[in-house]
Order: structure tokens, then sequence, then C-alpha cells
């Protein structure tokens, strides 16, 4: 999966630039996340999660889960609406 632009990161978090970046750079000083060049253009910067970002994000994922009406339902309902969630709106 492609990491998201700051522009994109903003529009997801209906964040303003100051703010995105400044808790950007609060994730990458605490080491759960690195900026890097964007694959596709090296102009622009992404911000990917390292593995301690990752394992940060399974560990709140599961709490939420752990107290939604979700977590009622069988793991393969919750894989498929997790994917149908994932899907980009068109």
């Amino acid at each position: 999966m492609m990491s998201p632009t700051r522009r994109t990161l903003a529009e997801r978090t209906h964040c303003n630039a100051s703010n995105l970046t400044y808790i950007c750079d609060q994730l990458v000083r605490a080491g759960l996340a690195e900026r890097q060049n964007a694959a596709n253009d090296k102009r622009q910067r992404v911000l990917v999660l390292t593995d301690a970002g990752r394992d940060a994000r399974s560990r709140v994922v599961d709490a939420v889960l752990e107290e939604s009406p979700l977590a009622a339902l069988p793991d393969e309902n919750l894989r498929r609406l997790t994917a149908m969630l994932s899907q980009p709106l068109t």
C-alpha cells in the first residue's frame, strides 16, 4: 500500500497543515514513523510507520475494537468489513 502524502493525511484527519506538521514531528521523534521520499515522485515526502508505529497502531485498533459493538462479529465478518471500509469511495 502506498503511503499517503501530507495533503492526503490532512484531508483524512480534517487537520490544518501546522497541526499536522506538529503531529508528524511528534510521531517521528517518538520513533513511530519516519519521513521518506515518495516512490512515484521524489519531490514529495511521505510519512511511513516504523515497526514500533505498526505495533502501536495494532494495539490501538485492538483496544478500540474491544470496546466496540463490532467486537461481537465473527473474525471473518470483521475482516470483510475492514476490507470494505478500506476501499476508496468513488
